[in-house]
């Protein structure tokens, strides 16, 4: 839906992060206005009834909140959030889900993958188990 904010969710990683859901994002901001040309009508839409997750948090309520939240992580997960806000985009931006959730079964997720990705998936995992 064009009107939904952007959310994290759990156990998948988020929702609405489509350009025309930044565009409603933050009323103060001009430079979200730029993605209005990307909503399409809502005329056609078929609603689907999607599972209502108790875990839920509003994308502009968790950043405003992260300090406050950054006291109750471990150290190691502190030391990998921040090696992560250090890299390049093109680093971080990956074509997968390191920890897909209960919806997609990992067999099935590493069938579809590509050999490439499926080495970087396995690193990862590694990589940040501890998390």
């Amino acid at each position: 839906m064009n009107k939904c904010t952007p959310s994290y969710t759990f156990p998948e990683s988020s929702r609405n992060w489509g350009y025309c859901n930044m565009s409603n994002w933050r009323k103060s901001h001009k430079k979200y206005k730029k993605y209005k040309k990307f909503c399409k009508s809502e005329k056609n839409c078929v609603i689907k009834k999607t599972n209502i997750t108790k875990d839920t948090a509003n994308a502009l309520l968790l950043h405003r909140k992260m300090p406050y939240i950054w006291r109750f992580l471990k150290p190691q997960t502190r030391k990998a959030m921040i090696k992560l806000a250090n890299k390049p985009v093109s680093e971080i931006n990956i074509p997968f889900h390191v920890y897909p959730g209960k919806t997609l079964k990992y067999d099935k997720y590493l069938k579809k993958m590509e050999p490439k990705n499926k080495k970087l998936f396995r690193k990862l995992r590694k990589t940040y188990k501890n998390i």
